[in-house]
C-alpha cells in the first residue's frame, strides 16, 4: 500500500508541538514495513534546514513545499504552500490511501478535491486540534464553515490518541465505529543514552542543592501553567526553582506578570524551546515534572520524563493519564486544583521512578507495535471498500 502523509509542519519544526514528533515516529515505523511512504509538508519551522524540492528522510520520501509566508504560518497558523496543485495533479493518483495529520489547514483542503476525484480514501488524525481551542477561534470557525468541514466530516476513518480524544470526536458528531484509539509512540533509541546529571543546571546556573520543578511544553493558556505558578508560589522558601521551558504562544508575558505579583520571579527560569539533548538534560536535572494541562489529547512530555527517571504529576484531563494511570505511582490531579497540586509537588519531589515503570512504557509505546495497529486502521479504511470510479 502506497501512503501519503499530509502535515503542515514536520521535522525539525519542534516549535509546533507534538505533531511533527508523532508523525516522524509513525512514518519511520511504517517505512520499515512498506516500500512507499511519502510525506507532504511545508517549510514552516525548518529554518532553512530542509530543501523545498523534497528529499529522503529515513526510508520515506519527504516533499517540502515553500509557504507563501512563514510569518503568517507561525503567527496565525496560516499555511499556504506553493506548488500544492502541481503535486496533487501529478502524484495523487499514485497513492492508495492518504493520512491527513492535524486540522484546520489548507494542505488538507487542497488535497480534498483530488481525493474525491480519484476516489482515494483518507483518514484524519486531529491530535487534539479538532475542537476549536486556543488561538484564532473566530478565524477557525470561518475557515471550517467555508472549507474544512467538508474535508473533516467525509474522512473514511479517524485516529484518536486517547479515549479522551475519541470523546471529543464523538461530541463533534463522528460515529464511534469510525474512530480508532491508538496511542502515540516514543523514539526509544533517543532514551537509550540519556545525558549525565548537571549539564542543564550548569547552563542555567541552578545550584545542585536546589529542587527543580519543571514544566516543558507549549506556553499557552490551555496548559495550566498559571496553576503551577500559584502552587509554586504557595510553597515558599529559596531552595526551589521552577523551570518553564517551551515555545511561547503569546502567554509568557502574562505568566511573568503573575510571577512578579507573587514575588517569585527570581526563582523562575524561562528557557524558551528546548530540543534534542538539551530537552533530555532538562528532564534529567529536574526533581519533578508537572504537566498541568487540560483538553490534552495525549501529552508525550510526561512519558519522556519518566523514561529519563524523573517523577511526574499530570492532570486527569490529559489523555496520557489513561496509560500512566496503569503504572500506579503517578499522581493524577484535577485541572486547576492548586492546593492539590502544591501537596503533590511536596510529596513527590525527587521520588524514584521504578525500572518496571520504564519497561511498561517501552512495551506499550514502542512504535514498532503501534505501527501495526495503524496498518490495521488503514486496512479498515482501505481502498478495497471505496466505491470505484464509475460505480456511483
Amino acid at each position: 500500500m502506497k501512503t501519503l502523509h499530509i502535515v503542515p509542519y514536520f521535522s525539525p519544526a519542534w516549535a509546533y508541538g507534538g505533531i511533527p514528533r508523532i508523525v516522524i515516529g509513525l512514518v519511520g515505523a511504517l517505512a520499515r514495513r512498506w516500500p512507499e511512504v511519502w510525506v507532504l509538508t511545508t517549510e514552516a519551522g525548518s529554518e532553512g534546514k530542509r530543501e523545498p524540492s523534497g528529499g529522503e528522510g529515513g526510508n520515506y520520501r519527504v516533499v517540502v513545499l515553500p509557504n507563501l509566508s512563514n510569518y503568517l504560518a507561525d503567527r496565525f497558523q496560516f499555511f499556504f504552500p506553493r506548488g500544492t496543485h502541481e503535486f496533487f495533479r501529478k502524484r495523487i493518483a499514485d497513492f492508495d490511501l492518504v493520512h491527513i495529520h492535524g486540522c484546520h489547514h489548507l494542505l488538507g483542503v487542497f488535497a480534498y478535491s483530488f481525493l474525491q476525484r480519484e476516489r482515494i480514501p483518507y483518514v484524519i488524525s486531529p491530535y487534539g486540534t479538532a475542537p476549536r481551542i486556543e488561538r484564532h477561534q473566530a478565524a477557525k470557525w470561518v475557515f471550517d464553515r467555508l472549507f474544512w468541514d467538508r474535508v473533516f466530516f467525509q474522512a473514511r476513518h479517524y485516529h484518536a490518541l486517547s479515549r479522551l480524544e475519541k470523546d471529543q470526536l464523538q461530541d463533534l458528531g463522528i460515529s464511534p465505529e469510525k474512530i480508532s484509539v491508538i496511542y502515540p509512540g516514543v523514539n526509544l533509541e533517543e532514551f537509550s543514552e540519556i545525558p549525565p546529571r548537571g549539564e542543564f543546571r550548569r547552563r542555567y546556573r541552578i545550584p545542585e542543592t536546589d529542587k527543580v520543578i519543571l514544566y516543558l511544553g507549549r506556553i499557552s493558556p490551555r496548559k495550566g501553567i498559571e496553576h503551577l505558578l500559584q502552587a509554586f508560589g504557595a510553597i515558599g522558601g529559596n531552595g526551589f526553582r521552577l523551570v518553564i521551558a517551551g515555545n511561547d504562544w503569546g502567554y509568557q508575558a502574562f505568566l511573568e506578570r503573575l510571577a512578579r505579583q507573587q514575588g517569585i520571579s527570581g526563582r523562575i527560569v524561562f528557557t524558551g524551546l528546548l530540543s534534542g539533548k538539551e530537552r533530555l538534560s532538562a528532564y534529567v536535572d529536574a526533581d519533578l515534572l508537572v504537566y498541568p494541562s487540560t483538553l490534552e489529547a495525549f501529552g508525550l512530555v510526561p512519558v519522556e520524563a519518566l523514561l529519563c527517571g524523573t517523577p511526574v504529576i499530570i492532570t486527569r484531563q490529559s489523555g496520557c493519564a489513561e496509560i500512566l494511570g496503569k503504572i500506579g505511582d503517578v499522581p493524577i490531579i484535577e485541572y486547576g486544583d492548586v492546593p492539590g497540586l502544591k501537596k503533590c509537588i511536596l510529596g513527590n519531589l525527587g521520588k524514584k521512578v521504578p525500572e518496571s515503570a520504564k519497561d511498561f512504557l517501552r512495551r506499550e509505546l514502542d512504535w514498532a507495535n503501534l505501527a501495526e495497529e495503524m496498518i490495521g486502521l488503514y486496512a479498515r479504511a482501505g481502498r478495497e471498500n471505496a466505491p470505484r470510479p464509475g460505480s456511483g
